[in-house]
C-alpha cells in the first residue's frame, strides 16, 4: 500500500470513531500557566500600559516573593515566564525563593518602536545622536522620567497590592535602551530597587550621558546605613563587530559597521564597569559578563535567565 493510500485508510478509520475519541483542533490561543494580564492608566501622563505578571506555584513565603520588573514585556515576557518557571526548583533546592516576573509593555496591538524610544530615553536639553544605519531621523525622545514615575507610582503599587511580592526584594531589568534606563534609574533614583540588571545597555546614547550620571553618582557620599545596590551588566561579545550572517549591499554593510564601531557596546560596558570597580565598591556590588558568541539580539535569552537568578540571589534587604 502506498503512503497516500495508507493515509486515506487511516482518515477513513478515524471518521468512524465516536466524537469523544477524536482529537479536536480548536485553534484556541495558547495561555501561559501562572500568568495574568492587566492594563493600567498612568497617573503621570494618562497613557495606557499593559503589565504581564507570572507568579511561582505554591504558597508564597511570609515576606513575599522577590520580583523583577522588566521593560519590553511585549517582546520578552515569554522568555521571562519560561525562565522563571525553570528556576523555581533550583531556587527552592538552594534555600531561596523563586521570583515573580512583571513584564511592562503596551496594550495589545499598540506597541510601536516610536513609543518604546520615547519611554526608554531620559529627558535632555539637547541630544547628540549618531546617524542611524537606515538613514531615518531619530524619533521623539525624552519620556523616560515619566515612564519611571509610572512604574513607581502605578505599576509597583498595583503589583504589591494584588500579588505576594516583597517590595524590599525588587529588581529592575532592561535591554538596550532599557538597559540604559536601568542604569539611569540606579544613578539617579538609587533607593528604588535592591537589584539592577542592565543587558547590553546603550551607554553610547547622547554622548554617553549615563556614564556621566555614573561619575556624578560615585562622587556623592553614600547615605549612612544604606546597603549596596546589586548591579549586573552583560553584553554580547559580538555586539561590536559585524556578524558573518549579516547581508546587504556594500554601502548598507559599511553603515552598519560604522554604527557598531561608533556605539562601542562592549568597550563602553567595560569602561563603565572599570569606573564602578575603581570608585564604587562601597556603593555597588557589581557583576559583569561578556557573553561570548552572541550579538545584540541573540544575547537576550541568556540575559533574561541570568536576570531572574540574579534577582533571586541578590535582591536582599533594600528598605522601603
Amino acid at each position: 500500500m502506498t503512503r497516500a493510500l495508507l493515509l486515506l485508510a487511516l482518515a477513513a478509520l478515524t471518521s468512524l470513531l465516536p466524537p469523544s475519541a477524536r482529537a479536536e483542533d480548536t485553534g484556541a490561543p495558547v495561555e501561559i500557566e501562572g500568568a495574568r494580564e492587566h492594563v493600567l492608566k498612568s497617573s503621570v501622563n494618562g497613557t495606557m500600559l499593559r503589565i504581564l505578571v507570572w507568579s511561582p506555584p505554591g504558597a508564597p513565603p511570609e515576606s513575599g516573593f522577590p520580583v523583577v520588573y522588566a521593560f519590553d514585556g511585549d517582546k520578552n515576557f515569554g522568555l521571562f515566564s519560561d525562565s522563571a518557571r525553570e528556576l523555581v526548583f533550583r531556587a527552592r533546592r538552594t534555600g531561596r525563593q523563586p521570583a515573580v516576573v512583571v513584564g511592562i509593555g503596551y496594550p495589545r496591538g499598540e506597541y510601536t518602536l516610536a513609543k518604546r524610544n520615547f519611554d526608554l530615553t531620559p529627558p535632555a536639553d539637547h541630544y547628540e545622536m549618531p546617524p542611524r544605519p537606515n538613514g531615518a531621523p531619530w524619533p521623539t525622545m525624552g519620556g523616560g522620567t515619566m515612564f519611571l514615575d509610572t512604574v513607581e507610582n502605578d505599576i509597583r503599587p498595583f503589583v504589591q497590592q494584588h500579588y505576594p511580592v516583597n517590595p524590599q526584594r525588587a529588581a529592575l531589568f532592561g535591554h538596550s535602551f532599557g538597559g540604559m534606563m536601568v542604569l539611569h534609574s540606579l544613578f539617579n533614583r538609587t533607593d528604588n530597587y535592591a537589584a539592577y540588571i542592565a543587558a547590553s545597555p546603550s551607554i553610547w546614547f547622547n554622548r554617553k550621558a549615563v556614564y556621566r550620571d555614573a561619575e556624578a553618582f560615585l562622587q556623592r557620599d553614600a547615605p549612612p546605613g544604606r546597603p549596596n545596590a546589586a548591579l549586573r551588566i552583560t553584553v554580547g561579545g559580538d555586539e561590536q563587530s559585524l556578524g558573518e550572517w549579516e547581508q546587504g549591499t556594500d554601502e548598507a554593510l559599511a553603515k552598519r559597521r560604522q554604527w557598531l564601531a561608533t556605539n562601542r557596546m562592549v568597550d563602553n560596558a567595560r569602561d563603565l564597569t572599570a569606573l564602578i570597580t575603581r570608585h564604587g565598591k562601597d556603593r555597588i556590588d557589581l557583576e559583569f559578563e561578556i557573553v561570548r558568541g552572541e550579538g545584540h539580539g541573540s544575547v537576550i535569552p541568556d540575559a533574561v535567565y541570568d536576570a531572574i537568578w540574579f534577582t533571586i540571589s541578590h535582591s536582599q534587604g533594600m528598605p522601603r
